[in-house]
């Protein structure tokens, strides 16, 4: 994985990081230099620490902040033949080597009819079952996500301190 973070002391210009240059120097600006790197390098393996904590975690969390939402979802799902209702998934899959939260109804394309049934607003349903079923879902409960990420990263920080 590509890590984005980089700690420095002193000036980016002046080339005050990890891959100075040292040729030509005083010994102690060499020595001053030398324990920035040192600082940097510890700065930064903290953090990245930090993270890579965190990135154990993070699709455990998000699974765990999305599934009141896809109880929602499938609430307002049509429930014809429970075909449909019964294909609902949330799953945490690699891609590219990060973690990725898939969820929906129709796991790969089972039943056909899945994406029809979302979209087809034109196609009457016995309350509280819709079209858009998966969509309101999400929009009535984003807010409530948001809060269940906080806490679950929260709950997370609180057993690390």
């Amino acid at each position: 994985m590509v890590r984005r973070l980089k700690a420095s002391i002193g000036k980016q210009s002046s080339g005050f990081s990890r891959s100075v240059r040292l040729k030509g120097q005083m010994r102690s600006e060499r020595a001053s230099i030398n324990n920035a790197i040192k600082s940097s390098k510890a700065i930064t393996d903290a953090i990245l620490d930090i993270f890579d904590q965190f990135e154990g975690v993070s699709d455990e969390i998000m699974l765990e902040a999305i599934e009141p939402t896809m109880k929602l979802a499938e609430y307002y799902c049509p429930k014809d033949t429970y075909a449909l209702v019964n294909s609902r998934f949330a799953e945490s899959v690699s891609k590219r080597g990060k973690p990725l939260i898939q969820f929906g109804f129709a796991y790969r394309g089972l039943p056909y009819y899945g994406s029809f049934v979302h979209e087809a607003t034109w196609i009457p349903h016995a309350e509280p079952t819709r079209s858009k079923f998966l969509q309101a879902a999400v929009m009535e409960d984003l807010q409530n996500i948001y809060m269940r990420l906080g806490d679950g990263y929260k709950e997370f920080m609180g057993d690390r301190r």
